[in-house]
């Protein structure tokens, strides 16, 4: 390549040649270059990969998008010579299409989708050119190098666009950056012009720019070309120095006058080495006889590992400082924490002030009672949820008004959609849907346990446990009683065997409420259960593979769980052992007002229990809830009755 022919601005990359057919289209395109019509026959046509937008360009130049759509129409009518020189008779061939080519499933270092140009020439079939066809076909010349000038380059380390300015970074560099070591590159983003491509024997760099140059005024450094000669490397030397002094008058200006900035006594230390050996280098820096670059260089690669040493102790301190600083959702925990604090302390204050007659402190509800702190009733959740709760099976709603109703539609009873015509007419009479009112009115229940006056002296954690433990079992007890009066008001169904289970859930209940059906039995249910075995002899009773304590049915194709109650809640009836086959939760419905209060007294007396006879207090909890039958056909009543 010669390189007196190659101008200031431009950049030349290497790329591929390839043969390719011609089409009708292409011939359309290359006709407008054309000053009369030719013909497939007449026109030898290859494609060339101008250049692509990944960063691992050789010579660290790299296209972004922005650069290949400026390309991509700037190409177009452009022409090829041979080695960059720049001649009439030296054309050989004209670019008459581009392309750009992505690939979205691949993304470029700069987190760009891989995208590359490709161009489109044509040449006039002529005896002069038929060994250089011949060449280009069989791979000979097979390189060609792109000129182009960009619109900016900008550096990757510092982000100057060195078309305008000159950085004092070069490309292909290793720097010392705040995120680690970085190679230098010069990221070329849009194009101003494209001048040719050119046919050559060795491109300087495979995929990479030949020649470097954007135009841009050099200020305080001479141009690296030149950099042989002394004076001229001292010149540039210093101007780099200079520049990074002024950074540096940067750095601490910003660290002197930040607002707010606070320093540990390690960073103020660091701060003053620093701003100390920043003099001493431009001591060496001033013209005279102490004039000293090689020393006022050294003084800053000192500085520059003060800096980065500054910068490390100002994030350990910051990191230290967030770590021992609450947020405000520390503080809000805490609040919180200390309200339920204050909430358990008053409630076994309360406790105790009924206990001495001594009377009540505030959260006395309309019955007399002392309101059971969100705490205490997350503990009586926790007491609850015992092996044989009918709790867990049940729908339970929250509520926060005393009254109110909820419309339903039964599994069994839902509607299909009916056909409409072209017109948009129905085309059936449309019954109306069938759905079921549910109304609630809260209930107060109340339970009362006898405790000890000694309680007065336990501590705190110890009567609420002692508390929560009772109103979480009286709960569960109040529960499963509910519950199981609503079962009894369906009709008792004589099951008389395993068959008579089947038929209950295959044809009573059907496949409307079959899935996720249970068994519920007491103690009896489960010792006969425990005795039926199949026609191999194999039991039909299971524990369940994924949870042995838990056992399981088969009933033909189905398996079902089995919860069993005791005999004591769930009572056998002179040998006819209660069978709950279907699902409680569409069953029962329970609607809790989450309201519980407590009230104590060491004088009350309860059918033949008199608390100050005997030296105890009656404590009295009341609970508000309903329940209510969401959907009678969810469940079978049933009992098998055994021999005595």
């Amino acid at each position: 390549m010669n390189d007196e022919k190659i101008e200031k601005d431009f950049i030349f990359k290497a790329a591929n040649v390839e043969t390719c057919e011609v089409t009708e289209e292409d011939l359309k395109k290359i006709n407008k270059f054309t000053l009369s019509p030719v013909t497939a026959e007449e026109v030898y046509v290859f494609k060339t990969v101008v250049g692509d937008n990944e960063l691992d360009d050789r010579n660290f130049e790299p296209f972004n998008l922005n650069a290949l759509k400026d390309l991509k129409k700037l190409y177009i009518g452009k022409t090829v010579i041979k080695d960059h020189r720049r001649s009439a008779d030296n054309q050989v061939a004209r670019i008459f299409d581009t392309e750009l080519i992505q690939d979205a499933s691949k993304l470029t270092g700069a987190g760009e989708i891989y995208t590359k140009l490709v161009t489109k020439q044509y040449m006039i079939k002529t005896s002069k050119n038929e060994d250089l066809i011949a060449e280009i076909k069989g791979g000979i010349k097979k390189e060609v190098s792109t000129g182009c000038k960009a619109k900016h380059a900008y550096c990757s380390i510092c982000g100057t666009d060195n078309v305008t300015t000159y950085c004092n970074h070069y490309w292909g560099k290793e720097y010392n950056t705040v995120e680690g070591k970085k190679i230098c590159y010069f990221t070329l983003d849009g194009a101003k012009e494209a001048y040719e491509l050119s046919l050559v024997a060795v491109p300087a760099q495979p995929r990479a720019g030949t020649t470097k140059n954007y135009g841009a005024k050099i200020k305080d450094f001479i141009d690296e070309n030149e950099k042989e000669n002394k004076k001229n490397n001292d010149i540039n030397k210093e101007s780099e120095l200079k520049l990074k002094l002024k950074a540096l008058d940067s750095f601490l200006f910003i660290k002197n006058n930040t607002e707010g900035l606070v320093m540990n006594k390690k960073m103020r230390e660091i701060f003053a080495k620093i701003e100390q050996k920043e003099a001493m280098a431009k001591g060496f820096m001033e013209d005279g006889e102490n004039k000293d670059l090689a020393k006022a260089d050294t003084l800053w690669k000192e500085v520059e590992e003060l800096k980065k040493e500054f910068d490390l102790a100002k994030k350990m301190y910051e990191s230290e400082k967030e770590k021992n600083t609450p947020t405000d959702d520390d503080l809000e925990k805490v609040k919180s924490d200390k309200n339920k604090e204050d909430e358990l302390k008053n409630f076994t204050k309360a406790l105790r002030s009924f206990i001495t007659g001594k009377g009540l402190v505030e959260s006395v509800d309309a019955n007399g009672g002392y309101t059971v702190p969100v705490d205490v009733s997350t503990k009586v959740e926790y007491y609850k949820d015992v092996d044989y709760s009918l709790l867990q099976d049940i729908d339970v709603e929250k509520v926060s008004t005393n009254k109110g109703s909820r419309t339903y539609q039964k599994k069994g009873e839902v509607d299909t959609f009916v056909d409409i015509d072209e017109n948009g007419e129905i085309t059936e009479e449309i019954e109306a849907p069938t759905f079921e009112r549910l109304n609630y009115t809260i209930q107060d229940r109340a339970g009362f346990m006898p405790v000890s006056n000694d309680l007065i002296n336990d501590s705190d954690s110890n009567i609420i446990d002692i508390v929560s433990q009772w109103l979480g079992k009286a709960d569960v007890a109040t529960s499963n009683k509910k519950i199981l009066e609503l079962v009894a008001t369906k009709d008792e169904v004589d099951l008389k065997d395993v068959d008579g289970i089947k038929k209950a859930l295959n044809v009573t209940l059907g496949q409307a409420y079959k899935n996720g059906a249970k068994i519920y039995t007491n103690d009896d249910g489960l010792n006969y259960l425990d005795t039926l075995k199949d026609t191999t002899g194999r039991p039909l009773l299971n524990p369940d593979p994924t949870a042995p304590s838990q056992m399981q049915l088969r009933c033909g194709t189905t398996v079902l769980n089995i919860k069993v109650l005791p005999n004591k809640v769930f009572p056998t009836n002179t040998q006819k052992v209660p069978f709950i086959i279907g699902n409680l939760f569409d069953y029962v419905k329970k609607f809790d007002r989450q309201s519980m209060s407590i009230m104590a007294s060491n004088v009350a007396t309860l059918g033949s229990f008199n608390a100050y006879a005997k030296n105890m207090t009656l404590l009295r909890a009341i609970i508000r809830d309903d329940y209510k039958v969401k959907d009678k056909d969810s469940i079978v009543n049933g009992y098998i009755t055994i021999a005595e």
